[in-house]
């Protein structure tokens, strides 16, 4: 990939290889990238050192089609429509080369891409190690796709998390 930005791919064999079991735990390995974790099920994410809470510089997109919450005014990245097992790769721009994607991508850019809905057909049970202070954190996904002819498909797909603190 050739482009005058601060780009960086990640590739669904990269984010199965990671053992991250959130987008903003991925999102930290990648350089420029803050990640502040506020609680147990919330984070923030920014780039170029503009994270604060409720960080509003950073454009998050799935699928080319944003997620942010003009309610709240910026991305809850608990509440995202996609599972780590449906993630086919995130395109990251840094940088002032995000600013034709408008007002939003200030700091820079999160695209995040699904896999084809025909290609999920999976059930997924994680149990991760337990939190440095005590505790654990179980979850399970689900997704399965549905053709419907040749010009509709669809994926169905649903996530459980807890987090035990002990």
């Amino acid at each position: 990939l050739e482009a005058p930005a601060a780009v960086t791919l990640i590739e669904r064999e990269d984010i199965q290889a990671s053992g991250a079991t959130t987008i903003p735990e991925l999102l930290a390995t990648v350089p420029g990238m803050d990640v502040m974790q506020l609680t147990a099920g919330q984070a923030d994410v920014s780039a170029r050192g503009f994270n604060r809470r409720l960080s509003n510089k950073l454009l998050v997109l799935v699928d080319g089609r944003s997620v942010y919450l003009d309610s709240v005014g910026t991305t809850l990245w608990a509440t995202l429509p996609v599972t780590m097992d449906e993630i086919e790769r995130i395109e990251v721009i840094r940088g002032p080369g995000s600013a034709i994607y408008g007002a939003d991508a200030f700091a820079g850019v999160v695209n995040i891409i699904t896999r084809d809905a025909v290609d999920d057909l999976e059930l997924n049970f994680n149990v991760t190690q337990p939190f440095e202070e005590g505790g654990e954190q179980y979850s399970a996904s689900a997704a399965w796709g549905f053709e419907l002819g040749d010009n509709a498909d669809f994926t169905l797909s649903a996530e459980y998390l807890s987090l035990i603190h002990i």
